[in-house]
């Protein structure tokens, strides 16, 4: 699980996220960040109905993806606040491949 100051939970981070920052994207994943005042970065995973309506594979694929940020939270740059968006094809990928494509977009952006 990724510990609690690594996740990034209310609305107004959220929307500011959303609001300022900036993306990139595979067919995949959609990774948005903007800059933090804090000494870490935080995570948000979104998964929608879009990508299932069952619960079960929504959250599977949410876990998956935190997992991947903790397992790499030594390389990931401090001082951002993340959102990690997923799209409905992200079902057909196994966990290796996932991994890869989250941290190519990471690297992408900057913050790896």
């Amino acid at each position: 699980m990724l510990p609690a100051q690594y996740r990034l939970r209310k609305k107004l981070d959220i929307e500011a996220v959303l609001k300022r920052g900036r993306s990139a994207y595979t067919p995949n994943i959609s990774v948005r960040l903007a800059k933090n005042q804090l000494g870490v970065s935080r995570f948000a995973f979104v998964a929608g109905l879009k990508v299932s309506k069952s619960a079960v594979k929504r959250n599977r694929v949410r876990r998956q993806l935190r997992e991947i940020v903790r397992k790499h939270l030594g390389a990931i740059a401090a001082g951002y606040d993340v959102m990690v968006m997923t799209k409905p094809a992200i079902l057909q990928l196994k966990f290796g491949e996932m991994e890869k494509e989250l941290l190519g977009l990471f690297k992408k952006q900057g913050i790896v």
